[in-house]
Order: structure tokens, then sequence, then C-alpha cells
């Protein structure tokens, strides 16, 4: 009853503005409402009371973090471990907030040093192995992810991770392994569509067309290959009698040219 659990805790920081305790359960209490803003207002003044208080630190820094306000979530993060350096969540946080910002190899560092923390931390291993991917590293990021889904095979990220996986062994030529991670992804989310169309990608380079095309029209709902915004409407096959019919390069060079 997170509505009421903000109107007490309002009134508690109001007759004590020093209660930092409070203030941090408005922000957690904020944040599972969405309102990050009010939710880091609320930790960055518990942080001006106690900032000896390494999870009032975390706290704000993934606030922060989710905002894109990156530059002050790293500064917030790093805060929490210099108070103390064994601080999982931190990492945790600090590694996304610097894959953001593009620092791969530092976020790599930050997730490593978190699964020597945490052996057992599959978030983690997950994070990593997709940082080691987007640095070229694919067989590290091949174990990584793949110990990520032994260790919580029943993780609400599960597809992703596996489709993540699929990507790794897509990149080092591992077509039928890569096919099978995209298959298990799809079981447990059917329409998930960079699965689907992940996919369509191996399928066409095999040869399967019929499949392949009709597994790669998923990619428009992918959120990084957004569907384009013409007003004209999408040629669905039909003849174009006296109708004429719009081009537009979808991708790169390589593909204008090739259907061109």
């Amino acid at each position: 009853r997170l509505p009421e659990a903000v109107e007490h805790l309002r009134a508690a920081t109001q007759t004590n503005p020093n209660h930092d305790e409070a203030l941090n359960n408005l922000g957690i209490a904020l944040a599972s409402l969405g309102n990050a803003e009010g939710a880091a207002d609320a930790f960055q003044q518990a942080v001006r009371l106690r900032p000896d208080l390494v999870y009032l630190h975390s706290n704000l820094g993934n606030t922060l973090r989710q905002l894109g306000r990156l530059d002050e979530a790293v500064a917030s993060l790093q805060a929490a471990l210099r108070i103390n350096p064994t601080y999982v969540g931190a990492h945790y946080n600090l590694g996304i907030a610097l894959e953001a910002q593009g620092r791969l190899d530092e976020a790599a560092t930050a997730y490593r040093r978190l699964v020597e923390l945490d052996p057992y931390h599959a978030g983690a291993y997950a994070r990593l192995g997709l940082t080691l991917a987007r640095l070229g590293n694919m067989t590290d990021a091949t174990r990584c992810l793949d110990h990520s889904l032994h260790l919580n095979p029943n993780d609400t990220h599960y597809a992703e991770v596996r489709n993540n996986l699929g990507v790794a062994l897509y990149e080092q030529g591992k077509l039928n392994e890569a096919l099978a991670c995209y298959a298990e992804a799809l079981a447990r989310v059917p329409d998930y569509p960079d699965a689907h169309r992940n996919r369509g990608i191996v399928l066409l380079l095999q040869g399967n067309w019929s499949e392949g095309w009709t597994e790669y029209e998923w990619r428009w709902r992918c959120k990084d290959s957004p569907a384009p915004s013409y007003s004209q409407p999408l040629w669905d096959g039909t003849p174009l009698a006296d109708r004429t019919i719009l081009l537009h390069a979808e991708q790169g060079m390589g593909d204008a040219l090739q259907f061109i």
C-alpha cells in the first residue's frame, strides 16, 4: 500500500526533518511508485544528514542512474564503496552506470569484483558476460552468461540472458548452438522480439529464407530498431497497380547496395 506509506513517511519527515531512516524509506517507497525524482530528493536529504551510511549513497546512486544522471550516479556509488568496499549492491549498480557511460572496461572490473565477493550472484555474471561481449571477448562472455543461467535457471531475466548467450555464440560462428539458445528464450517468452529477430538472422545465414524473413520482421518491435515513422502505409505485398512504392535504406550501406 505504497501511497499510504508515502503519506505516513512524509508526515514523519515533516515532524522530524532530521529523520534519516524515514527519508530513506520515503525514497524507497517513491522509487517503487516510479517517482525517481522524488526518491532522489529524499535520498539526497538523507545523505546530507548521514554521509557515513553506505546504503544511503548506494540508494541515491541507483536512483540517479535510473534518471540518467550518470556522472552523479557514479560519484554516489563510488562514495558508497569508499565507506564499504564490499557492499555488493553498489558494485552492481556502479557497473550498470559505467556501462551506460560506455566505460566498459571499468564496468567489467566492477562486475568482476562483485563476483569475487558473491560467487552466486547470477545477475553479476549476466552483466559481466554482456559487457565482455560488447568488448569483443566472446569466449569469456559465453562462459559468464552460461554460468549465470546455471546459477539461477528460474530468474525473471532468463530469456534475456539466454538470448545474449545466443548472440555470443552467433558471433563465434556457432549457429546451431545460437539457434538452440533463441529457441529456449522463446519457450520462456514467446513474444520476445530480440530473440525472434536474432533467430531470423541465423536462419537467413543458413539459407532458410521463408522462415528467416518471417522471423526477421520482428526487428521493428525491438527497442534498438523501431519501425520507420513514414506517413505512407507499409506495403502489404499486394499488386501496386497505379500506386508508387517508397524505398528507404533501413540499415547500413552494405545492405543498401545488396538490395539495390
